[in-house]
């Protein structure tokens, strides 16, 4: 529906909840919304219209104030293009996250949809592939909670000066949630001012602790500062909600990381049949390689549509 004062709104429920997007009244978009069927967000955190046909990079753009916004960051930015910093805990400095296209040079999955396909070649292209390897260690540690990243990122930002910078912490935070809120979003404040674009990534779930307020508290802040955000914690809910815990009976029988669901225990499950493997049964039972599918994706979008870059 169209709203007053300029505005849209639309809603529909979504597992138990209603999922609601707010975007400017622009000529066209009531046209647009009269045509729609259905609505669904895949994986890749693209928006599909009716007869699954790609929403255009100028409708995105009408319906999604976050684009505008993170160009008006970009043109702040005077660094080196292609630069992505890696903030986070232990799910963040392991080398099964974006470590292994730096060694191999090259972004070429298993199995690989022909449409994600043309997107790694994108990032492939503008990223310097062999910073995800360089930058283990620098804002990136085991056993670190969000107050590391409040304390932290400010030398980090002036040491790497990166054009994106991915972000997850909440494994191993027990604060309440409004203090993980002000904590992630003052260091975003900080990262925006400096130019960088952040995309921020929930945490995923993890067992005997509930991480759903810190996925709120994600959702809150991605919406508030109109950055990017990666629902890790979603995504695999979504594909294995009844068995995502490797430490189920049933998962027993693996040892290390090998269970053929997508968490492990307290990080992501990352079984050696399915590494980098683009399939729908890789990205189903291989929580590292979730992670790096959707955060290449996101931070093609990043490229295209905040850069402006990549073709």
């Amino acid at each position: 529906t169209l709203g007053g004062e300029g505005r849209g709104y639309l809603s529909f429920p979504m597992r138990g909840h209603t999922l609601a997007l707010d975007f400017p009244a622009k000529p066209g978009v009531s046209e647009l919304l009269q045509k729609l069927e259905r609505i669904t967000l895949d994986h890749g955190g693209r928006i599909y219209l009716a007869k699954d046909s790609v929403m255009s990079a100028e409708s995105f753009a009408a319906m999604y104030p976050k684009v505008d916004a993170m160009r008006a960051v970009h043109r702040r930015f005077k660094g080196k293009p292609g630069t992505l910093a890696q903030y986070g805990d232990s799910i963040t400095i392991t080398g099964a996250f974006l470590a292994h296209y730096a060694f191999a040079r090259k972004i070429e999955p298993k199995n690989c949809p022909a449409d994600v396909k043309r997107e790694c070649e994108v990032v492939q292209k503008h990223a310097d592939l062999d910073l995800w390897r360089k930058w283990k260690g620098i804002g990136n540690t085991g056993m670190t909670t969000n107050d590391w990243l409040f304390r932290g990122v400010d030398g980090w930002q002036k040491r790497l000066n990166p054009e994106a910078a991915v972000i997850m912490f909440g494994t191993n935070d027990g604060m309440p949630a409004p203090q993980y809120a002000e904590n992630t979003a003052s260091a975003l404040r900080r990262i925006l001012a400096n130019g960088t674009v952040p995309i921020l990534t929930s945490p995923p779930p993890k067992r005997n602790s509930n991480k759903e307020p810190y996925r709120l508290a994600c959702l809150a802040i991605a919406n508030g500062l109109k950055v990017p955000l990666i629902d890790f914690y979603t995504e695999i809910l979504r594909r294995r909600p009844d068995d995502w815990d490797g430490q189920l009976p049933q998962f027993k029988k693996y040892k290390g990381y090998q269970q053929p669901t997508l968490m492990h225990d307290a990080h992501p499950s990352n079984p050696s049949q399915w590494v980098n493997d683009f399939s729908e049964e890789g990205l189903n039972k291989n929580g590292y390689n979730l992670r790096n599918y959707m955060t290449i994706r996101a931070y093609y979008q990043v490229i295209t549509k905040a850069f402006e870059a990549g073709g």
